[in-house]
């Protein structure tokens, strides 16, 4: 009985639904991506368009800024939906310190 405690206290965890914040917060970051797109596309749009080399590279700098910019909030939309640690970890340390009051 001991041994099957953690798998049913696991799967149990593993059907619970997301916090209405870790939505909330992934549908903010969707958007701070879409934010991010729109000027790096009009950038791209104003390079194919213009012939001076100072002003393509300025651009190019902006277009890798959002890119670096957009690439953080998709690992950190990626993140999100994983917890910090594994159940069976939270649950044996939660254990261990109930177990030595």
């Amino acid at each position: 009985m001991v041994l099957l405690a953690p798998v049913t206290l696991d799967a149990i965890h593993a059907l619970l639904p997301a916090s209405a914040l870790g939505e909330c917060q992934a549908e903010a970051i969707k958007l701070e991506i879409e934010k991010i797109e729109k000027p790096s596309a009009q950038l791209l749009e104003r390079i194919i368009d213009t012939t001076v080399p100072s002003v393509i590279a300025a651009h190019e700098q902006r277009i890798s800024k959002h890119a670096g910019q957009k690439a953080m909030l998709k690992e950190k939309s990626a993140e999100m939906g994983r917890p910090a640690n594994t159940f069976e970890d939270t649950l044996r340390t939660a254990l261990n310190f109930l177990a030595k009051p």
